[in-house]
């Protein structure tokens, strides 16, 4: 199997808002109009991100088709003494459709969003992990901090 990995574009935007809503209708069984009301907020959400460079996202593709996502948001918050100037990153919208997981598609991505978000000054990235998901990111480094997983530059 042959995937393609690259940055997602504004020409993506659709894609990405479905394979999201179909990801949060599978965890929590969301009616019909709730899944379109989703759809459209993640679309709007996505191409102000995208056009304001605060939220990225990377997507893999087999024979043209995307199978896989993750995206980061970049943000700050008041400095603490773990992160002095508050530049924090939060990895989101990891979605691998059931039929391309455990071959390690997940993990280039992660491996793709952590060298931007590093490149980028950030000096803490964020996420909150399923328990399918935990292991990946355990594995990249995140540790664990309260209900969340932490990586620190």
């Amino acid at each position: 199997m042959k995937i393609k990995y690259r940055k997602a574009g504004a020409g993506d935007v659709e894609v990405l808002s479905r394979l999201r809503v179909d990801m949060l209708s599978a965890d929590n069984g969301l009616s019909e109009a709730l899944q379109s009301a989703l759809y459209q907020q993640t679309k709007e959400y996505l191409l102000s991100g995208l056009k304001g460079q605060t939220f990225s996202s990377y997507i893999a593709e087999a024979d043209g088709v995307v199978v896989a996502m993750g995206g980061i948001c970049y943000f700050d918050l008041p400095p603490t003494e773990f992160c002095l100037t508050g530049k924090t990153a939060y990895v989101s919208n990891m979605y691998t459709l059931p039929a391309y997981r455990k071959n390690g598609i997940a993990g280039k991505i992660v491996k793709l969003l952590m060298e931007e978000a590093e490149g980028s000054g950030v000096e803490r990235v964020l996420l909150k992990p399923t328990a399918q998901g935990k292991p990946l990111y355990q594995e990249y480094g995140f540790q664990q901090w309260k209900d969340a997983m932490v990586y620190f530059f």
